[in-house]
């Protein structure tokens, strides 16, 4: 799987702008966090908060053809777990992270941002680059102290109703752990 870095969603963004179409787009995960955060690492995928109109999903599977990506490469799967982390009346459209001629890209407030990296903790917990991702928000001075409580509140609020009981288990073992994650990082900042 070819990563996908700021060269390939510039050359997206030309993709839209010969074809004369655009597209705007609220976006989750690790490509957001790149974007934010300046990052250098490359992400898997760029996902987003709501669904993507068919015409934009043909661009996206021909510019995918085209440059050997995967064909989820730009996804709305997030969108499918929108609920789960965005409540109503919260803005999705906070920060615009990239400002292209065909294609703007958009991110939700940090909280919920920091909540699209947490609940995924819970399915891939040995994997890492959810809390990379966290640290390098945090490294950027995009997330405070006071912004990721308020993260792991949510995240604790929600969880409860959850009918698994193992995943409620997990999920109070990972909201300590975070409780501790955010005293070791945050003392002495704000």
């Amino acid at each position: 799987m070819k990563p996908i870095d700021n060269g390939i969603i510039e050359l997206f963004d030309t993709h839209l702008t010969d074809k004369g179409m655009t597209y705007n787009a609220s976006i989750v995960g690790g490509a957001a966090i790149m974007l934010i955060a300046n990052g250098q690492r490359p992400t898997g995928d760029i996902d987003s908060l709501h669904q993507i109109p068919q015409e934009i999903r043909a661009e996206i599977a021909a510019f995918a053809r085209a440059h050997g990506l995967t064909p989820k490469w730009f996804n709305d799967h997030a969108s499918r777990n929108f609920n789960e982390f965005v409540r109503k009346g919260e803005e999705v459209f906070a920060r615009l992270v990239f400002d292209g001629k065909a294609l703007k890209l958009y991110t939700p407030s940090i909280k919920i941002l920091l909540l699209s990296k947490i609940y995924p903790i819970l399915d891939r917990p040995e994997d890492g680059k959810d809390l990379q991702d966290i640290e390098a928000l945090i490294d950027a001075k995009v997330v405070g102290r006071n912004d990721f409580q308020e993260a792991v509140a949510d995240f604790e609020a929600n969880i409860r109703f959850e009918d698994d009981r193992d995943l409620r288990k997990a999920a109070r073992e990972l909201v300590l752990a975070l409780q501790v994650y955010i005293a070791d990082v945050f003392d002495g900042k704000n």
